[in-house]
């Protein structure tokens, strides 16, 4: 396994902060379990422009412990690499392009970088499961190498404002953003608000979520007029490696489809290299208007904003992560029933009702990898008739009852390799190196990376299933369904409609 790595996560230059703990744990990771750390060439170049000679000197001298990728391949060419990243305006933005285009062209399995750009433009390429800051780069190869131990998962808690310390380092951004913070924060206690948390190893904040529900106009430029919205009143994810990012935004847009309630916003004072900015995008959050106070205000849209009709000029992708958890299910995409064996449906479809709590949980945790929007499932399916966009219903075998209703992001065939699976399904993945294995040495894989939109309210059992004609039997491998079937399916697992676009 080959790991790129980006020089500005472990050579201090500029306003850049390393976490050396961290760092120190996932290069041992690294030693041990023989990945193939490289650098490229222009990082090297670049360092060599440092105007400060002594800096110089000591950066060259760190970088030179490891081998350069060789002869990496260069983006000038790749018009279409470079409409989606954009054209480098700057020195230090062609080596960003070049470190990602060689991802991109599969001269390196992953890259690690502290670099919020390198992250956000991940993200447009369709690279972001292979593209790690330190923190999600150590849970991510724990995960895979340290053999029969779970990665340790952060606890989630759902507490009263007032338990909570206002001391925590968490806390000081939002008291220099906000020189009233704790008057506000007295206000909301004494109403009685709660908030998510999240905890790190060493029990200080990780992440902060406080929502509002509110039906008043927004002051901004331009003004938001009044409306029933959700307010993601705070947000801060300090701890990056456990998707609890992710995770606290499901949590929000929850709510929002839980209470009847089509919009959600936040208000953020976006800073240089902004990782809460490029999350937000991920899941359909844009930038609509500024306070006069200097915030942006984020906005999200739970539902279509334009004419029905012009739905037909998106992608059928472009529209489920642009309006999730709403999702296209019209002519254009196909529906596909796929069975999946209780033990994987288990980590993957963590709010199935009847799903018995691990020991983590039963402790009081929450597991976040199964909590999260995005998800890999690999499998010996051999249908060709998968694409992205389709809609996938999840059948749990065994228990013999429909439980989930996906969309495909993408798949990928004849996948035949540990290395080659773990590219694919990156940051995803719920499955151990061993697991990894295991599955591959029965021949050929299908690896499939989808978006989870909703649980059916009511699971819908093989016996109904073959009541209502929709399957005969039960499925044994990925099967395609008519729209009129799909139709049915809808109506007895009582999904709510308002949530699906056609």
């Amino acid at each position: 396994m080959n790991v790129l790595i980006d020089t500005n996560i472990f050579i201090y230059r500029e306003d850049h902060q390393v976490v050396p703990s961290s760092l120190a744990s996932l290069l041992r990771l690294f030693e041990e379990n023989s990945v193939r750390i490289l650098v490229h060439p222009m990082s090297k170049e670049d360092i060599r422009r440092d105007p400060d000679a002594a800096r110089k000197e000591i950066s060259l001298s760190k970088i030179s412990a490891y081998p350069e990728l060789s002869s990496p391949p260069a983006s000038h060419g790749d018009a279409g690499f470079i409409e989606i990243v954009g054209a480098p305006r700057t020195q230090r933005e062609r080596v960003d392009n070049e470190l990602l285009y060689a991802i991109y062209k599969d001269a390196a399995d992953f890259l690690i970088t502290s670099d919020t750009e390198i992250l956000r433009k991940a993200e447009k390429t369709g690279l972001g499961d292979r593209v790690f800051n330190i923190e999600e780069g150590l849970e991510f190869f724990g995960t895979q190498f340290v053999r029969h131990v779970s990665a340790p998962t952060p606890a989630i808690r759902f507490v009263s404002a007032y338990n909570l310390n206002l001391s925590d380092p968490i806390f000081d951004s939002l008291k220099v953003d906000y020189p009233d913070f704790e008057t506000w924060w007295k206000k909301i206690s004494r109403e009685g608000r709660r908030a998510w948390v999240s905890q790190k190893p060493d029990k200080s904040l990780g992440a902060l979520l406080i929502l509002k529900e509110e039906n008043e106009p927004i002051d901004s430029i331009p003004p938001l007029g009044k409306k029933r919205r959700l307010k993601v009143s705070t947000l801060i994810v300090k701890h990056m490696g456990q998707k609890i990012g992710e995770l606290f935004l499901k949590l929000a847009i929850n709510h929002a489809t839980t209470n009847n309630i089509d919009d959600v916003y936040l208000t953020h004072y976006v800073k240089p290299k902004d990782e809460l900015v490029t999350l937000l995008d991920q899941y359909g959050f844009i930038k609509v208007a500024r306070r006069t106070n200097g915030e942006d205000v984020f906005y999200k849209y739970l539902k279509p904003i334009v004419p029905r009709k012009e739905l037909e000029f998106f992608p059928p992708m472009e529209l489920n992560r642009r309006y999730y958890p709403s999702f296209y299910d019209g002519a254009r995409v196909k529906k596909h029933v796929i069975p999946i064996r209780p033990e994987y449906h288990d980590r993957l479809f963590i709010e199935y009702r009847y799903r018995t709590p691990g020991l983590m949980e039963a402790a009081g945790e929450l597991i976040v990898e199964g909590n999260t929007i995005k998800k890999a499932y690999i499998c010996h399916a051999r249908s060709m008739k998968l694409r992205e966009g389709d809609v996938l219903l999840f059948y749990r075998s065994r228990d013999q009852v429909l439980t989930s209703i996906c969309s495909l992001d993408k798949v990928y065939h004849g996948v035949d390799s540990y290395e080659e699976v773990i590219r694919l399904v990156g940051k995803r993945t719920v499955y151990s190196k061993d697991e990894l294995i295991n599955l591959v040495s029965y021949g050929p894989a299908m690896v499939i990376l989808f978006l989870l939109h909703f649980e059916l309210k009511n699971y819908i059992t093989l016996p109904k299933l073959q009541k209502a004609r929709i399957m005969l039997w039960a499925p044994q491998s990925v099967m395609e369904i008519s729209d009129e079937r799909y139709r049915q399916i809808l109506k007895m697992g009582d999904l709510d409609e308002r949530f699906t676009l056609h």
